[in-house]
């Protein structure tokens, strides 16, 4: 059993945490009984995405969950931490052209279940194809485990060192998206599909990296729907991993910051902008910010540790049920590692619902950036507009989805106990 420390962000919920999903659109139907044995590949090189979770005295862990795990042809999604599951918290399904992967953020985060879905295409399409691909960078079933996959980035004695003298502080009011309301119970989920190419083209012309254009046009969008004198804040997620020498973790290991956006950026050419991106950026990344952010987490989560019960860590951390973090988010998972085989994947997408706010996330694969914008609220006018930029940008595009999503509720927090109870006393 591995207790976890830093999943606990997403464990407390009042209703469980909403299940993230990986979607990979196929050129051709899928085939079940390939995919079947690609999943058993995958899995004897990453076991340990295979545990169940167990709550024994207060506490969640990660244990070794021994029922056989199945891929299910099915549209809807199935609830993690359930019977249907096996109480495994991943599960691969599919139907018509498309493979999911839905995993629960507590086993581990977007860089922890990236590999895993690479080397499950790779072996999907040597079976389907019947052909040899080229295997850089993909992780196969032969290969030894790292331990330091399955350890924690860090423990809860440790204290990072920071030097304060050196720390940036960025004071300014942050805009909240006036159609932010606290019902989280419908996900609009609008997904485009950009050109790969003339996005980074033009991201390139101005030195801007992928992500920090995302920012720049998005933030715009915001803006020209919304008259204010705040601060448009994008809040950008960024992996800690190679700050701390903890690159092999799969557990999360993320962080984010701020790049802020207001009337008097919006004059700014796009070269002058993106530079000014890259200095807050810079300075946000700097080791001692890093630090500081995870010493705070770490303190965080060692006042959970002197709580006994789950009853009082879901009301320490309750302020999670509610957040939105001002005035949206983005996270960018990379590039998928697909190789020679990515001509067989038409998109690859992440999502999940229960957002609040406005959430974009974004990957690349097969020449494209799949974008999803997920939005607790209908009004499509912040997409709207970002495309247009898209529009005077000469960069191609296509909404090809535009639905409310649901990804399946957690069972884990109820079944959990349980498996304590039978299995651990």
């Amino acid at each position: 059993m591995r207790k976890i420390i830093t999943g606990q962000s997403f464990l407390y919920r009042t209703n469980g945490y909403h299940s993230t999903v990986i979607e990979c659109v196929m050129v051709d139907k899928v085939r079940g009984d390939f995919l079947q044995v690609a999943y058993r590949n995958a899995l004897q090189r990453f076991p340990y995405l295979s545990d169940k979770l167990v709550e024994k005295q207060g506490s969640y862990y990660l244990c070794e969950d021994n029922i056989s795990m199945t891929v299910s042809k099915i549209q809807k999604f199935r609830v993690l931490g359930s019977m249907s599951t096996g109480y495994h918290l991943i599960d691969v399904t599919y139907f018509d052209h498309i493979i999911r992967v839905a995993f629960h953020h507590a086993l581990c985060d977007g860089r922890g279940i990236k590999p895993f879905v690479e080397t499950l295409i790779y072996y999907y399409c040597t079976l389907r194809y019947k052909k040899k691909f080229d295997t850089t960078g993909i992780h196969l079933m032969e290969e030894a485990i790292d331990p330091k996959e399955m350890e924690e980035p860090f423990s809860l004695d440790q204290k990072f060192e920071v030097d304060e003298s050196k720390l940036v502080k960025m004071k300014y009011d942050v805009f909240s998206l006036p159609q932010n309301t606290l019902d989280t119970s419908t996900t609009y989920s609008r997904e485009l599909l950009i050109n790969e190419d003339e996005f980074v083209a033009y991201a390139k012309s101005v030195h801007a990296t992928p992500a920090i254009l995302l920012a720049m046009l998005f933030s715009a969008a915001v803006a020209l729907n919304n008259d204010t004198d705040q601060t448009i804040q994008c809040n950008l997620a960024i992996d800690y991993r190679e700050f701390i020498g903890a690159q092999a973790t799969h557990y999360n290991c993320v962080g984010s910051i701020g790049l802020p956006y207001n009337r008097e950026d919006a004059l700014k050419k796009p070269e002058e902008l993106a530079q000014y991106y890259r200095d807050v950026m810079k300075q946000q990344k700097d080791i001692n910010a890093i630090h500081s952010s995870l010493n705070r987490q770490i303190a965080m989560f060692k006042k959970l540790e002197d709580m006994h019960t789950i009853e009082e860590k879901k009301q320490a951390l309750n302020f999670y049920n509610t957040m939105a973090n001002d005035s949206y988010v983005i996270s960018y998972l990379g590039s998928m590692q697909f190789n020679d085989f990515a001509g067989y994947v038409k998109s690859c997408g992440f999502y999940h619902d229960g957002t609040r706010g406005v959430t974009l996330n974004m990957v690349a694969a097969n020449h494209q950036f799949n974008v999803n914008i997920l939005q607790s609220f209908e009004t499509d006018c912040y997409v709207k507009s970002f495309c247009q930029q898209l529009d005077s940008l000469n960069i191609s595009y296509e909404l090809v989805s535009d639905k409310i999503i649901e990804t399946g509720h957690d069972k884990s927090q109820i079944t959990a106990p349980r498996q304590s109870e039978r299995y651990y006393k």
